[in-house]
């Protein structure tokens, strides 16, 4: 959709009135991290990495497994010079003392299978 705003807006004082909008609600609704990620979306790809950044920061701190926002803001970050984040529990091994992946033996799986 970024890419191609100039067919859905042909005027661009349209898009930019919908982006200010947008950063009304944001504003207006600082824990939606839905909201985050969009705005974050339009300024990374609009060439506003560093605001995009600043964005999916927010949302994940709100939302820390959104792995599209992890990755999002990865590409942003590198595109601005910016150091990369830590990764959340997305990344991380499994807890020890959890239970795993039930492993079936020969005797305990089903006929044909």
């Amino acid at each position: 959709m970024v890419k191609n705003y100039t067919q859905l807006y042909p005027n661009v004082q349209n898009h930019t009135d919908q982006l200010k909008a947008l950063e009304r609600a944001r504003t207006a609704k600082p824990d939606d991290a839905a909201m985050r990620f969009l705005l974050g979306y339009h300024f990374g790809y609009l060439g506003y990495p560093k605001q995009a950044v600043v964005e999916f920061d927010k949302a994940l701190d709100l939302q820390p497994k959104n792995l599209g926002s992890q990755k999002l803001r990865d590409i942003f970050a590198l595109q601005a010079g910016m150091p990369a984040r830590a990764h959340t529990a997305v990344d991380r091994p499994p807890v020890p003392n959890q239970p795993g992946p039930v492993v079936l033996d020969a005797a305990t799986q089903p006929a044909g299978g």
